[in-house]
């Protein structure tokens, strides 16, 4: 599995450049989806709870696309998703003492809380660090959060299809 840190670092490269040079045309209701972190939470929700190494490099590459585009201080969306990384991996694990099946039905929950954190830990260290970011009034949180959320489900599915191998156990096994 060498390839997969290429390729994730090819898939973050593109999904950034897409990002800040496509997508600010293509506007709905004056949002764009933040599709760096869409990709680097739908991989971290998808990674094995053994391979934390993989999701580790993963809120650092991402966050460092962030901060790229996120002036003036760089490193705030690298500690901010790497904090958001370690929310995700131990909400995960809790939950697989219920259940081992991470489906939508989980994804979304946990997609919404991590967004929401994600902005208010970004709002909160501009505010520390006294740069400017607005964090938006409730409406304009909660049409981010329905955008983002869309184009999240959307890349799960694509995401489960090209990567994620289906177990049957349905089936009937005879001896």
């Amino acid at each position: 599995m060498w390839f997969k840190y290429p390729l994730a670092i090819v898939v973050f490269v593109v999904l950034a450049m897409i990002q800040n040079s496509i997508l600010p045309h293509l506007w709905i209701l004056g949002y764009v989806p933040n599709l760096i972190f869409i990709l680097f939470f739908v991989q971290v929700f998808f990674e094995p709870q053994k391979e934390f190494e993989f999701g580790f490099w993963m809120a650092i590459l991402a966050g460092a696309l962030m901060d790229i585009f996120l002036p003036p201080y760089f490193g705030v969306s690298i500690i901010c998703l790497l904090v958001i990384y370690c929310a995700v991996k131990t909400a995960q694990q809790l939950l697989s003492e219920v259940s081992e099946d991470f489906s939508i039905f989980s994804f979304i929950p946990m997609f919404s809380a991590s967004f929401l954190i994600f902005g208010a830990l970004v709002y909160f260290a501009s505010i520390l660090l006294g740069f400017q970011i607005n964090f938006g009034l409730k409406i304009d949180v909660i049409i981010s959060l329905i955008l983002n959320l869309a184009a999240a489900c959307i890349m799960f599915y694509i995401y489960r299809a090209i990567f994620i191998k289906e177990r049957n156990d349905n089936q009937l096994k005879l001896l």
